[in-house]
């Protein structure tokens, strides 16, 4: 292995130029602030119920140590925070993880709002041995079929992170895979490790979705963390929604804390073994009993959901407005420290703010 690739980072990467000419020390915790604070306008309609397949290459090409230590583990290390951050700020949500390898794809773990069946999934593949080539068209088609169990009044969404530059694929190729993603409204969104395909930036852009080349672990996050806002509805979905449901159901479990753990169903489905915990929910309509929400009855299909799950996806169609910088002069308003140099100010009641409070208000809050 080179000297490079065995370096954590380059003392160089961490130095930007100002307006002057000189050289300044970058942190990467103020960059990630900043990126924390960009975010959509409100007053769009989007689609807050999303069903999105997280679709891993596990093709030879992933053996590659750039980025390190590998293409697989770059893959599986981001997609396993994308995912954890997308079902936290979209808890109506769900994800599954579609592996491809050696021409084919499996599907690793369900539609669900589990977080820790997907990264104990995701762990899984990355601890595997990438083999054989990648089919472009077997992936996409395995991930349609596991969203195929979504409601049809939710977004269907592929995320795709590609480490091969070429796709084997039987007649006639990628053509009916772009006639199924038309069909069902499907984004498909692509971050590749490598390079360009321009069928796969094609197909991409012909589904409604985005192409994005990663130069990097954190370049790769800021990719992915852009898709996880909402995408705003076009016309046509919101015309589909409205002939075919314009009210969703959906039910407020009771919660039950027993002193002796209770019998709970498995919240993918009834297939699974059941779960036993002390603290489950109970569904109002069928009354099966459930370890965590939000999740969907097992039984009778309801979507059970708490009061902050509807609120955390309502602030995605008004957001809290972007504070102004200021200088720091006083103490914050959140937590009465003294303001250092970088500070905000919210433009309703001029209140001045921290950069750990701002940032604290904007994605906690």
């Amino acid at each position: 292995m080179k000297r490079w690739e065995k370096a954590d980072n380059s003392a160089w990467a961490a130095l930007q130029e100002d307006a002057e000419g000189r050289l300044q020390a970058r942190s990467a915790q103020q960059e990630t602030k900043k990126r924390k604070r960009q975010q959509a306008p409100g007053g769009v309609a989007r689609g807050l119920i999303r069903y999105v397949a997280l679709v891993v290459d596990a093709s030879e090409a992933a053996k590659e140590p750039d980025p390190r230590p590998s293409r697989l583990k770059t893959a599986c290390d981001a997609l396993a925070t994308f995912c954890g951050d997308l079902l936290a700020a979209n808890p109506l949500g769900a994800c599954c993880v579609v592996a491809a390898r050696d021409g084919g794809a499996k599907v690793a773990s369900d539609p669900s709002s589990a977080r820790r069946s997907h990264a104990d999934a995701l762990t899984a593949i990355s601890k595997a041995q990438p083999k054989g080539p990648l089919s472009l068209a077997v992936a996409l088609s395995r991930a349609l079929d596991a969203l195929s169990s979504a409601p049809e009044h939710a977004l269907r969404e592929i995320v795709v992170v590609a480490s091969n530059l070429a796709t084997r694929d039987a007649a006639p190729g990628l053509d009916p895979v772009a006639d199924r993603l038309l069909h069902y409204g499907c984004r498909l969104h692509v971050a590749h490790l490598a390079a360009e395909p321009y069928v796969v930036r094609r197909l991409a852009e012909r589904s409604g979705g985005t192409f994005s080349v990663a130069l990097d672990r954190g370049h790769l996050d800021r990719i992915l963390a852009e898709r996880i806002p909402p995408p705003p509805l076009t016309a046509k979905d919101a015309a589909k929604f409205s002939e075919r449901q314009p009210l969703v159901e959906m039910g407020f479990p009771t919660l039950r804390k027993d002193p002796a753990p209770q019998c709970a169903a498995a919240a993918v489905s009834l297939d699974r073994p059941p779960v036993w915990a002390a603290t489950t929910y109970t569904c109002p309509r069928c009354e099966t009993r459930v370890a965590a929400i939000p999740t969907e009855c097992p039984v009778c299909d309801l979507p059970l959901v708490s009061a902050p799950h509807l609120a955390r996806s309502h602030h995605h169609l008004f957001p809290v407005p972007m504070f102004v910088e200021k200088s720091g002069e006083g103490e914050c308003f959140g937590c009465r420290a003294a303001l250092a140099a970088e500070a905000y100010a919210c433009p309703r009641c001029s209140s001045a703010f921290c950069a750990d409070c701002d940032e604290f208000v904007h994605t906690v809050l």
